[in-house]
């Protein structure tokens, strides 16, 4: 099922395009100084958690519509 789900994510294009946009506006929600210490990691977290519950909702709501579906 693993290999399948794989195969469904490479072939289509919007989880492809979303998932790079994903990565690509992750890297640039990150801070540009250094972390100091657990605080400064915890609030990088924090400020992107929001993001990518959004786009975590969208690819799994595309995986059981492609399911549904076939």
């Amino acid at each position: 099922m693993f290999y399948i789900n794989l195969k469904r994510f490479i072939k289509s294009p919007v989880f492809l395009l979303g998932t790079l946009a994903y990565m690509i506006i992750l890297y640039l929600m990150q801070p540009v100084h250094t972390a100091t210490g657990i605080e400064d990691i915890s609030n990088t977290a924090l400020s992107t958690q929001t993001f990518s519950f959004f786009y975590f909702m969208m690819i799994s709501y595309e995986f059981f519509y492609q399911i549904r579906r076939c």
